[in-house]
């Protein structure tokens, strides 16, 4: 979609995580953006993600897309481990 973010998420920031259907995503950090999200990854403080041209928005519930999802969570499981 040729708009790119950053936000690093440290161990201890992640408060849970799961794959889970979403039937309301306004207050969830979607990436990719304009996908239909696997994961759901609650945050236990909010971040900062940093978009396009320095715009920074807080984020305390992030929507996931992985191109791979059972990579994806055997590797965040791994992480949280």
């Amino acid at each position: 979609y040729g708009l790119l973010s950053a936000l690093r998420v440290p161990r201890d920031a992640i408060e849970s995580f799961e794959r889970a259907q979403f039937s309301d995503l306004s207050h969830a950090f979607v990436l990719p953006r304009r996908s239909t999200p696997d994961f759901r990854i609650d945050l236990a403080r909010p971040l900062d993600a940093e978009g396009l041209f320095g715009v920074r928005r807080r984020v305390s519930l992030i929507a996931l897309a992985p191109d791979d999802p059972a990579g994806f969570e055997r590797a965040l499981r791994k992480f949280l481990s």
